[in-house]
Parts: C-alpha cells; sequence; structure tokens
C-alpha cells in the first residue's frame, strides 16, 4: 500500500507541476500577448503624435508663410504709397516751378515788348525834332 499511496502522490505532485507549468505558459503567453499591444499602442500613439506634429508644424509654416506675406504686401504697399507721395510731391513742385517760369517769361516778354515800344517812341520822337529843325 505504501509505494502505492508514493506513486499516486507522485502523480499528483507531477499532475499539480503541471497544472503550474501549463498556469506559467499561459500567463507568459498573455504578458506577451499584452507587451506586444502595449509596442503596438506605443508605436500607434507615436505615429499618431508624429503626424500631429508634422501636421502643425506644416500649418504653422504655412501660417508663418501666410503672415511673411502679409508683412510683405504691407510692406510693399508702405512703399508703394511712399513712392506715389514722393511722386505726387515732386509733381507737384515741378508744377510750381512751370508756373515760376511762364510767369518769368511772360514778365521778362512783357519787359522786352515795353522797352521796345519805349525805343521806337523814342526813335518817333527823334525823328519828329529832327523832321521839325529840317523844316
Amino acid at each position: 500500500g505504501a509505494s502505492l499511496q508514493r506513486e499516486q502522490e507522485l502523480e499528483q505532485n507531477l499532475s499539480e507541476l503541471e497544472s503550474i507549468k501549463h498556469d506559467l505558459e499561459t500567463s507568459l503567453q498573455q504578458e506577451r500577448l499584452a507587451a506586444q499591444k502595449s509596442k503596438l499602442d506605443a508605436s500607434r500613439t507615436l505615429q499618431k503624435t508624429k503626424k500631429e506634429l508634422q501636421e502643425q508644424a506644416r500649418v504653422g509654416k504655412e501660417l508663418l508663410s501666410t503672415e511673411w506675406e502679409a508683412r510683405y504686401e504691407e510692406d510693399q504697399m508702405k512703399a508703394d504709397s511712399k513712392y506715389s507721395k514722393v511722386l505726387k510731391e515732386s509733381q507737384e513742385k515741378e508744377d510750381v516751378l512751370k508756373k515760376q517760369l511762364e510767369e518769368l517769361q511772360e514778365e521778362s516778354t512783357a519787359a522786352l515788348i515795353q522797352s521796345e515800344l519805349d525805343y521806337a517812341d523814342k526813335v518817333e520822337t527823334i525823328e519828329a525834332k529832327h523832321q521839325e529843325s529840317v523844316e
């Protein structure tokens, strides 16, 4: 009886060991799966984050370029308006100068005509006096 009982105990122990081994393998497999799953999740999260960052960068770049374009256009407009202003002022100065020049020309022409008239008058007077003295 003792050897039979001993054999049964050994089988019982063996069976228990098998069960423990099976449980360990199962939990190890589950751990592996969980590890793979968390690795996959981490990888997905990383990809998602990477995409989000790329998108943010793209949007940021677009915003920046839009901002620079707006600044450039604003500067361009300022430059254009400054140029227009300078052009207008210079045109106004030119107009004033032209007007002054025309006035001077008119005055000098008038003075010239007047002096010619005066000269003609003098000549006439001299001729008239000469005529009188001859007669």
